[in-house]
């Protein structure tokens, strides 16, 4: 089970899954709904549904820094408002720099009072929100209430195929509130980044959320320096994506003892969706690749001075699953955002820890690997 938030008048207020606790206890299902026991049998807790039964199972704590906790679902308590959530970013340093960076005009845009989004299918895939925020000279709205729609609907050359589940996070509802239309296309490229007109950007912030393309021969030493570059984004990676950044930037500069040969000659982000229950999973991920014969390879234990050479591209091919009636799937093209870049490449090569504890655990793994072959190799001995 996974964490969530809550947004309420008061604060956000983290939702922890204790596992431990659940050794302790079982949820029964009976005709009143479902009852939660312990090991000898008491009910301690009642609830209509699985779902609020599980409630039980989380710890609840205040959020103190918004930052690690952006990427994780949120949802909303009944008659949150505008004003509330201005407030809550108001009070709270590192979500204000955010807000500043990203939405400078954040306090005086009109919110839709419904924020819902829908995903579009011609050649690409595109997800939007259905109606954007604008600014107006009456002020923001603060006091409309607002409703978290988590039904995404799919069109499909302007007919509606398909309709799912698909769960909000902190940073994607903040940007659906606050986020202007994009003035397209950005282009990372190896001496920074530059917007369709190939214009220098320097509020990067702001374009954190466009869809971005990687220039031809950018390697993972120039993505580094990219991030090293602007000092609120690395220490604004390093929150988001839960990674050590300055520690895989330090690093990418040490020289290998010597030049070894290894599969990985490219490093790619991709695409790949999920659907589970009804929900779907929009999802970008990184991996390294042989370009001779098309094989894939983690990441997660390669020393990072072995990949910062290596060129990165985006694989827009994505596939689409339909389910239904009329099960299918299609195939389509989906362009990921800056910070889906930067998160794909920062959330995978930390998979461990950083290159310390990455290599004590990849050091761990292969002891135990060689313990279970010796064993095997004395077993069929006395076979």
């Amino acid at each position: 089970m996974s964490n969530y938030l809550t947004i309420s008048s008061h604060g956000v207020i983290c939702h922890r899954w204790n596992s431990a606790k659940r050794g302790y206890f079982d949820i029964h299902e009976n005709k009143n709904g479902f009852s939660v026991v312990d090991n000898s049998g008491e009910i301690v807790y009642t609830a209509p549904t699985m779902e609020k039964a599980e409630q039980f199972f989380y710890e609840r704590s205040p959020v103190e820094n918004m930052w690690p906790h952006l990427r994780e679902t949120v949802e909303l308590e009944d008659g949150i408002t505008v004003g509330d959530i201005i407030n809550i970013i108001e009070n709270d340093d590192m979500l204000l720099l955010y807000a500043r960076k990203t939405y400078p005009n954040f306090r005086s845009l009109v919110v839709p009072p419904t924020i819902r989004r829908c995903i579009v299918i011609s050649e690409t895939l595109t997800t939007t929100v259905e109606t954007k925020p604008f600014r107006s000279d009456s002020g923001p709205n603060k006091d409309t209430v607002l409703t978290l729609d988590e039904r995404v609907k799919i069109y499909r050359n302007g007919l509606l195929i398909k309709t799912y589940k698909m769960s909000w996070s902190l940073i994607d509802f903040l940007e659906a509130m606050f986020g202007e239309a994009n003035s397209g296309n950005i282009t990372l490229a190896p001496h920074g980044l530059f917007d369709k007109s190939y214009t220098p950007i320097k509020d990067i912030f702001r374009y954190l959320h466009h869809p971005c393309e990687l220039s031809p021969n950018l390697t993972l030493h120039d993505i580094f320096e990219f991030v090293k570059s602007e000092k609120v984004l690395e220490m604004f990676i390093s929150e988001y994506s839960w990674c050590d950044v300055k520690a895989f930037h330090e690093a990418a500069e040490i020289l290998p003892d010597k030049i070894k040969e290894h599969e990985i000659q490219a490093l790619e982000v991709y695409s790949y969706s999920e659907v589970w229950d009804n929900n779907l999973n929009l999802i970008f991920d990184f991996h390294g690749k042989s370009v001779e014969n098309e094989n894939y390879y983690g990441v997660d234990f390669v020393p990072t001075n072995m990949l910062a050479s290596s060129p990165i591209t985006i694989k827009s091919a994505t596939t689409l699953e339909i389910k239904g009636k009329d099960p299918h799937c299609i195939k389509c093209f989906r362009t990921p955002s800056l910070l889906e870049v930067l998160d794909a490449i920062y959330w995978e090569i930390s998979f461990y820890g950083n290159p310390v504890e990455a290599q004590e655990c990849k050091e761990s793994l292969m002891r135990r690997k060689k313990e279970l072959e010796t064993e095997l190799n004395r077993d069929s001995t006395y076979k």
